[in-house]
């Protein structure tokens, strides 16, 4: 995608012979432009940002697996166009059994159920009870499974949401959050490291 478009408009899937290929970012570089570059609507540079670490994550994975046949990558678009994703897959490596680096970027309209979910929470008072509203989400998620049996599980996700009302012409958010988490689980716990 072009890095001075500012309008927010839905990306299309990357090139399916590279999953990087589309995004022609300097990752060697000290800070990426959507690192710095507010002139991109906030969810444009999140969905930057999870392409760029899920290059990053499998990159040095990768380089921790020698010997391994590398990740194989899955390119999909939602049936009804509202998104994209990339699926990274490793399995019967040396060192991983199975893993998973993927991520997804995905827009459309808040269901009526989501909404009334919404409004119970923390959106009670901002929503208004008649309006419609569109959304904006970009994730990564990750679970790595380690051949060795010393060496935890890793688990992590991380998603930026975004809600703005759906006759906005500037799709302003109302509302924005970044969600998620990691852990790591051991196959054998040590009372030391607990």
């Amino acid at each position: 995608p072009d890095l001075k478009d500012s309008s927010g408009a839905a990306s299309s899937p990357p090139d399916q012979s590279d999953p990087f290929a589309k995004y022609a970012l300097d990752f060697d570089a000290e800070k990426p432009r959507y690192y710095y570059d507010t002139s991109l609507p906030m969810h444009r540079r999140m969905e930057l940002l999870v392409l760029d670490l899920q290059k990053q994550i499998v990159c040095a994975l990768e380089e921790q697996d020698e010997g391994g046949a590398g990740f194989k990558f899955d390119r999909w678009t939602r049936d009804d166009g509202q998104g994209y994703g990339i699926s990274s897959i490793v399995q019967d490596s040396p060192v991983y059994e199975k893993g998973g680096v993927n991520i997804s970027v995905i827009h459309g309209r808040l269901s009526p159920g989501q909404l009334k979910s919404m409004r119970a929470r923390k959106a009670a008072g901002v929503l208004d009870e008649d309006g419609e509203y569109d959304f904006n989400v970009a994730g990564i998620s990750l679970v790595i499974h380690p051949r060795n049996p010393m060496a935890p599980t890793a688990h992590a996700n991380y998603r930026y949401f975004e809600l703005f009302r759906h006759d906005d012409p500037e799709r302003k958010p109302i509302l924005s959050w970044f969600g998620g988490g990691a852990d790591l689980t051991p196959s054998y716990l040590f009372d030391e490291d607990a």
